[in-house]
């Protein structure tokens, strides 16, 4: 069942307020129609196809060598346990996502205020390694699965937090909108090892309820029951003490002036919408694998073929002519031994080759190669085009269709961290109770990477003497940290000046 299906389901049971629609239908039924249906649902066939071939382990792996045979007068397909079986796999997927996730984001995202600088030293303390890393990994994820999901959270300690979400877990996105940009629910489901419950967490934009489904033992009936483990249930999104708010970042950069401390009371907070951010591949939220699937089970299965053909040769036929009888089957033990054949008058012994055509063979496998990286618009490193020093233009034609396809993602990506961001600075409205940053705008840049010719490059930024030194530092290739080159340029003129006034006395 597809997502838009997933949700017509949901919508034709709970008007927008999540009110039941049908008397006759209880929000358990829904939550087992939408579990059920997502488990064989074709957003979960490929995400699970996504992650399988990324991790290499296409279905190829699942390849069997038979033979048929004649029973009571029926073709019958056997597995032959005795042939060499070879499996031969090439990891595109992993390699093309991975070159798309070092191109879009290889260098750290720059997300930054033009307007306030206090908006600026928060994204300086909550922009950090770490969030570069994580979205390093949910650009890669979103690629191969088709979206991912950022849980938004507050610690024990009132910390602003943000996570992947639990992997070993499933996640159904429920929406409120056509254009599925707006989400209405998240589901969770999961079991516990040695466990045969299913637990279910439901988060709307108040609340998040925790349930229990359960066989019960004694009418053997299937349950759904509020779980008895999460007290209250269902609760508010975070909860803290102000006076007990430990939040370090936010003290040292100085925007925590006036925390209210006269109220000790455990206040709930709700974030007013479901807290998990979506993270496209594209608006179809198809994983890349799509486009090239069948392509890459053709390329493995004519690599693991050949192997296989191969590996017969070893094992030759022969065609014998005229052959005595051999009580003690000593034909082959006297060809290996004494490399000779006993056969009658007018006898002989011809063996029986494999043929493979290995000019066919590559030119089919190249040519799924080329058309491969063509369809997954990805830039084929194995050209031949790299070996000559292409130059800056021709590098631009060949990543060309890469940057369409990032770019595609990029929009998708901005809309996310605006949401990040918007998370964020309500956060700091509630603990702060007096710094309100919420309307304010954010710029995001991806800093692309690309091969180039640093010859080339450059040979251009020489020949550019009339642009600013910084400019021409921050384009050369060799120039990691323009502001360091800066002052070591600096520091060899100084000592060259003063060399040169040594020298003169």
């Amino acid at each position: 069942m597809a997502w838009i299906e997933l949700q017509d389901l949901l919508l034709s049971k709970i008007d927008n307020f999540g009110n039941l629609n049908n008397s006759q239908a209880s929000w358990e039924t829904i939550l087992i129609d939408l579990i059920e249906s997502d488990l064989v649902s074709e957003r979960r066939v490929n995400l699970i196809n996504g992650e399988n071939y990324y991790n290499c382990h296409a279905d190829i792996v699942n390849k069997l060598r038979v033979y048929m045979v004649e029973e009571n007068g029926m073709t019958v397909e056997k597995i032959d346990t005795l042939a060499v079986n070879n499996i031969v796999q090439r990891n595109f997927l992993k390699n093309i996502i991975d070159q798309k996730v070092g191109y879009l984001c290889g260098k750290p995202v720059t997300i930054n205020s033009d307007d306030n600088n206090n908006l600026n030293d928060i994204l300086t303390v909550y922009i950090d390694n770490n969030f570069h890393d994580l979205l390093n990994t949910t650009v890669r994820n979103a690629s191969y699965k088709g979206s991912e999901l950022w849980q938004i959270y507050v610690d024990e300690l009132g910390a602003f937090k943000y996570k992947l979400v639990d992997q070993n877990k499933n996640y159904l996105c429920i929406y409120n909108d056509v254009d599925n940009q707006v989400i209405d629910f998240v589901i969770c489901y999961y079991s516990l090892i040695g466990d045969s419950d299913l637990y279910i967490e439901v988060y709307d934009r108040e609340k998040v309820s925790y349930y229990q489904k359960y066989k019960d033992p004694v009418s053997n009936v299937e349950k759904i029951i509020l779980d008895i483990n999460y007290d209250p249930n269902p609760r508010s999104h975070f909860y803290f003490e102000f006076n007990e708010i430990i939040n370090d970042d936010i003290t040292n950069i100085g925007v925590v002036n006036n925390i209210n401390l006269c109220n000790p009371v455990i206040e709930n907070y709700s974030w007013n919408r479901v807290p998990f951010i979506e993270f496209r591949n594209n608006y179809e939220r198809n994983s890349d694998l799509n486009t090239a699937k069948s392509m890459i089970d053709s390329y493995n299965r004519i690599s693991s073929e050949t192997a296989d053909n191969f590996s017969d040769i070893q094992q030759t036929a022969y065609v014998v002519k005229n052959y005595q009888k051999d009580i003690n089957h000593s034909f082959l033990t006297n060809l290996k031994n004494f490399k000779v054949v006993n056969v009658g008058d007018d006898g002989g012994v011809t063996p029986l080759y494999t043929k493979i055509d290995q000019v066919d063979v590559e030119s089919r496998l190249q040519r799924l190669e080329k058309d491969i990286y063509s369809s997954m618009q990805a830039v084929n490193n194995s050209n031949d085009i790299f070996n000559n020093a292409p130059s800056g233009i021709t590098l631009k034609i060949m990543y060309q269709e890469l940057d369409l396809k990032c770019n595609i993602m990029e929009r998708r990506l901005e809309k996310a961290i605006n949401e990040f961001v918007s998370f964020l600075t309500q956060y700091l409205l509630i603990v702060t109770q007096n710094v309100d940053l919420t309307n304010e705008d954010v710029n995001i840049v991806f800093n692309k990477t690309m091969t180039v010719n640093e010859m080339e490059k450059i040979e251009m930024i020489n020949m550019s003497g009339w642009l600013s030194q910084q400019t021409l530092l921050e384009n050369h290739p060799f120039v990691k940290d323009v502001a360091e080159e800066i002052l070591r340029i600096k520091n060899d003129q100084q000592q060259t000046s003063l060399i040169q006034t040594q020298t003169k006395i």
